[in-house]
């Protein structure tokens, strides 16, 4: 796996948005900008740093304080998008700023999803070229399921769950929640003939199994229990520290909207 080139949006004045209501949108509480500015810059940096050549989406709507979470509003392979639907109304409109963003970076716009279609990013995982994974849950369902499977002309395995806080994949390694061991998420992997990770609650709760990998042996993340297993299975972790990030409840795999890369 080879990450070359992605979307990010630097938070800005849209945080401002929660005032006092972090939770209404989906934050534990509201960050400092200036902190959360500088812990995304710092993540940049690392990208660069790794020759990923970097976007910017400068564009922001003052409701939408939750739109450095890129990655849930477009997929894209092979110069070509899907357009993706939110589940929160809270969120619904990001997926504008992004389409246009790639429009002009010179992307096909393959299709967009609408009502009753739902379908973010963070629920994807694509296994290989030709196959991927969708936990489906409030944030996806089977109409945007389909929708990505006629786009992309792919294999879809689903299951049912919000897999994106639990599961995670770096090469023919599959990181997985503890809890989940007696799911069919396990069973699953099993059949695939991944080598499964099992991370403790504790990882899932800092958001460590959320992280991102860059290439076929470098892996960014928060700094967790989980990095010594994946240094272990000789990864090369960079830790970041991220504590206003954290305050969103997600990790950094959230920040990046892929666009080119190599599986």
């Amino acid at each position: 796996m080879k990450l070359k080139e992605v979307l990010l949006h630097r938070p800005g004045v849209e945080i401002h948005y929660m005032k006092d209501e972090p939770e209404k949108f989906s934050w534990k509480e509201k960050p400092e900008l200036k902190k959360l500015q500088k812990e995304h810059d710092s993540f940049a940096e690392v990208l660069r740093e790794e020759g990923i050549k970097i976007n910017y989406l400068v564009k922001s709507l003052p409701s939408k304080p939750n739109l450095m979470f890129i990655r849930d509003c477009a997929f894209v392979l092979n110069k070509k998008a899907l357009i993706l639907r939110l589940a929160s109304k809270h969120r619904q409109g990001e997926e504008i700023l992004v389409k246009e963003k790639l429009f002009r970076l010179g992307f096909r716009i393959a299709g967009q999803l609408i009502y009753p279609a739902i379908l973010e990013g963070s629920s994807i995982f694509l296994l290989d070229e030709k196959s991927a994974l969708i936990g489906i849950d409030g944030r996806a369902n089977l109409d945007g399921v389909e929708k990505f499977k006629k786009t992309f002309e792919m294999d879809v395995f689903y299951l049912k769950g919000d897999l994106s806080k639990v599961l995670n994949f770096a090469g023919n390694l599959a990181i997985l929640s503890e809890r989940m061991v007696d799911s069919r998420v396990y069973e699953f992997l099993k059949e695939k003939e991944y080598e499964i990770i099992l991370a403790s609650r504790e990882d899932e709760e800092v958001h460590g199994i959320e992280f991102l990998q860059i290439d076929s042996s470098k892996i960014v993340n928060v700094e967790c229990e989980l990095n010594r297993k994946l240094r272990m299975n000789g990864f090369d972790v960079i830790e970041l520290e991220v504590e206003e990030l954290l305050k969103g409840l997600a990790g950094v795999k959230g920040l990046v909207l892929p666009l080119d890369y190599k599986i």
